[in-house]
């Protein structure tokens, strides 16, 4: 096993996220990045994208969702203003210009933004003007993806929209809800900080779309091997496991709470056997059944 060293864990995190990138742009059809980003949904963004859902307006939301994609290392830098009612959002890539992987993360990002931005505003993007540095592709229904205006050959990536978008309410607004995720989970800090192995650890646990929490997994998420990442966190004075339980009590917590799934549902959730393994964690960490919690804590009671 090659273990991968550096003074700087996010670098880590950041390579091995733009090289699997670069293998998936290099690779991908001329159509894949628009039609990808067009397909999504936030509930695939994991908890992120459920705190996104819950927020009061889109302004807010992508102040969240800014935030997280500094932590994950994201291939673009965002910029945006606001100049005569108009929204003017420039996205540019972070490696060289005019390579696939910056013409594959700017198509990715417009596609799904609107797609976002429809999925929680009902904005149809018509009114969106959308911007980019490299050429069209040949052969590609740029239109069928990415609604509004498209032009090509631009001096910056940008979107460019009416900016009374930002303050539209998001259909989905859960204040409770978004108040949980984002304080209790989304920004938790460990003691190491936001460079500490521990604090990495859980944003690829938030971040993650599977619910099978494994060791081998989430260190290769981070780019370290899993011996390199127990070192880590023995020195943060943590460990895999602890981190990997208060994520899971956290989450659980938080479906209690807001939610009316079942313990069978939950323990899938949370990648447990059974809804039995799940009873008996929580037990342990909280010294009171899940019952008893959600009945003094949650909207719906009884379990």
């Amino acid at each position: 096993m090659i273990e991968v060293a550096s003074v700087d864990d996010k670098d880590i995190l950041v390579a091995s996220y733009v090289s699997m990138l670069r293998l998936v742009a290099e690779a991908a059809p001329a159509d894949f990045a628009v039609a990808f980003g067009a397909e999504r949904r936030l509930a695939e963004w994991g908890i992120v994208g459920h705190a996104i859902l819950s927020c009061g307006t889109l302004r807010r939301a992508f102040e969240i969702w800014l935030k997280f994609a500094d932590v994950a290392g994201d291939p673009l830098r965002y910029r945006w203003e606001i100049r005569d009612d108009i929204w003017r959002v420039i996205f540019m890539p972070v490696h060289a210009h005019g390579t696939k992987l910056a013409r594959f993360c700017a198509e990715e990002f417009a596609s799904s933004f609107l797609r976002f931005a429809h999925e929680t505003t009902k904005f149809d993007g018509k009114t969106a003007v959308t911007r980019f540095m490299h050429r069209a592709n040949e052969g590609v229904d740029y239109g069928a993806f990415i609604p509004g205006d498209i032009q090509f050959s631009s001096d910056t990536n940008a979107l460019t929209l009416p900016a009374a978008i930002l303050d539209m309410p998001i259909l989905s607004r859960d204040d409770e809800l978004l108040n949980l995720l984002v304080e209790h989970l989304a920004i938790k800090r460990p003691d190491g900080g936001l460079d500490g192995a521990a604090y990495q650890l859980r944003q690829v646990l938030i971040s993650s779309t599977e619910n099978d929490y494994k060791l081998n997994a989430t260190a290769a998420a981070l780019g370290l091997s899993p011996r390199t990442l127990n070192r880590k966190l023995t020195n943060e004075g943590t460990s895999f496991t602890r981190v990997l339980g208060e994520f899971r009590n956290d989450y659980a917590k938080a479906l209690l709470r807001e939610t009316s799934l079942g313990p069978k549902q939950i323990a899938h959730i949370l990648g447990f056997k059974n809804d039995q393994s799940l009873r008996r964690a929580f037990l342990q960490w909280n010294n009171v059944p899940m019952g008893a919690w959600r009945n003094a804590h949650g909207k719906i009671s009884g379990l």
